[in-house]
């Protein structure tokens, strides 16, 4: 796959035909801003009864859309960042894409899951890892991504729903409400919606 002149890895079903055996990584990212510009303020990651975590200190300020989606505010001048009005410990970008690494690691080239990560998560994630010359060491990881935006319109009539938002389906299907917009969350009810 080919966006902005970056090849990431590649997305699945398009290039990659999936056994079944595959490692799946459900993954999310809460971020600065609504645009694929935006610094990181949270990535989580779910494989099987394994979880990932980590709010992230940005480089430039919350805006305030993305602040009242997520919850996540964050002051430059004290360092320290709030979720929904609760004190979290948030890391640098660095030690948080290392951790997510290592994480990664301990599978056998797992596929990345996600909701709407092709026109945004992935892009986001590959241009910071690259920031820091840790995408090379990505690529050595991953098999490939499945966004699971793409997958619902193509298998869920658009009658049955009233969009395709990952909250949405959650209730539609799961028939429960969870707190979406908090990366930890979004992984851990999307592994519920597809497992």
């Amino acid at each position: 796959m080919n966006i902005d002149n970056t090849v990431y890895p590649p997305q699945i079903p398009q290039q990659i035909i999936i056994s079944g055996s595959e490692s799946k990584v459900f993954f999310d990212l809460e971020t600065t801003g609504l645009g694929r510009n935006s610094d990181i303020t949270q990535i989580a990651a779910k494989n099987g009864d394994n979880v990932f975590q980590r709010y992230v200190i940005p480089m430039v300020d919350i805006q305030i859309e993305a602040s009242r989606v997520t919850g996540i505010t964050y002051s430059q001048s004290t360092n320290i960042m709030y979720v929904h009005g609760e004190k979290v410990e948030p890391v640098s970008l660095h030690k948080a894409m290392l951790d997510f690494l290592e994480f990664l690691s301990i599978l056998e080239k797992p596929i990345l899951i996600g909701h709407n990560i092709c026109n945004f998560d992935i892009p986001i994630l590959v241009r910071k890892l690259k920031e820091l010359n840790l995408y090379i060491t990505y690529c050595k990881l991953v098999k490939g991504f499945v966004d699971t935006l793409k997958l619902a319109r193509r298998v869920i009539n658009k009658d049955e729903v009233v969009n395709f938002k990952q909250q949405t389906l959650v209730e539609k299907f799961l028939n429960i409400s969870y707190s979406a917009h908090n990366a930890i969350e979004d992984v851990k009810s999307l592994q519920s919606l597809l497992m």
